[in-house]
């Protein structure tokens, strides 16, 4: 993969090359966020990959206490 195949899209439609992202209002994003796409790039057996990926590893790396959040 190269920097030439992403771009950043906004809600309103318009692109900018990653290169510009200094320009860009991208938000903050909590860092236990785990952002994915749906629409037409959605695909359910990655996203359960990825699902029991982060729950594995949660139970060897993450916090030993209950939390709400899942």
């Amino acid at each position: 993969m190269s920097v030439v195949q992403f771009w950043f899209i906004s809600f309103v439609g318009t692109r900018a090359p990653v290169e510009e992202y200094e320009r860009c209002n991208l938000g903050k994003v909590k860092a236990n966020a785990i952002v994915a796409r749906g629409g037409n790039g959605y695909n359910e057996t990655e996203l359960n990959a990825f699902i029991n990926l982060f729950i594995y590893a949660q139970q060897f790396y993450g916090r030993k206490d209950q939390d709400d959040f899942r």
